[in-house]
């Protein structure tokens, strides 16, 4: 007799992350350390064929000035002065005490390089002010901006009220002017008229 289960059996979802076993980690790092090897050897290679390279070009260097002297002799003093003006100061000093360098070269070279060096002074300089300029001409923008809000602010502000004395003074009501001045002097004729009535 077959049983029956009770309830279908849950699947255990698959994880989408990937992980990394210590044994993969262990091969992925030996294999880091080849490449890197490998890496290593082929720059030192190369290094080694540069090297091989310059050397050449200077060993052939004196070979190529004779040629020049009796071809060109012009070109021998435009290529020490080129050389000269793209090599740093020190080999600039070194290249000059060729056996076969012109004389007053070395002086050329110097004066452009101090050139080069001016110019670019100059360019720096200028990008510096224009520079300044823009932010001192940001910073009174700014200025003005805050000055009319400020001013603004002040404008719109309403005058305080004046200072009012607290005791007010009221005038005494005497009545129509018809009347003012008449209540205390009528009474006063009518007693003289009787008086004169009862002398009589």
């Amino acid at each position: 007799m077959k049983k029956s289960l009770s309830q279908k059996p849950a699947r255990k979802p698959r994880s989408s992350k990937f992980e990394m076993t210590p044994a993969m980690e262990a091969r992925m790092q030996k294999a880091m350390a080849s490449i890197g090897n490998i890496a290593d050897k082929q720059a030192r290679k190369d290094d080694k064929i540069q090297r091989e390279a310059r050397m050449a070009i200077a060993e052939t260097f004196d070979a190529w000035l004779d040629w020049l002297a009796e071809t060109a002799p012009e070109q021998i003093d435009e290529t020490f002065f080129e050389l000269g003006c793209f090599a740093t100061a020190t080999n600039r000093r070194r290249m000059f005490k060729h056996a076969k360098a012109p004389e007053g070269v070395a002086e050329r070279a110097q004066e452009q390089v101090d050139q080069w060096k001016a110019e670019e002074e100059a360019v720096k300089a200028a990008a510096a002010e224009e520079a300044q300029s823009k932010s001192d001409a940001a910073e009174s923008q700014a200025l003005g901006v805050d000055h009319r809000l400020t001013c603004k602010i002040v404008r719109q502000r309403p005058n305080p009220a004046p200072a009012t004395n607290t005791k007010k003074h009221t005038k005494p009501n005497r009545g129509p002017i018809s009347q003012r001045g008449r209540t205390h002097a009528q009474p006063a004729q009518r007693s003289q008229k009787t008086q004169s009535g009862f002398k009589r």
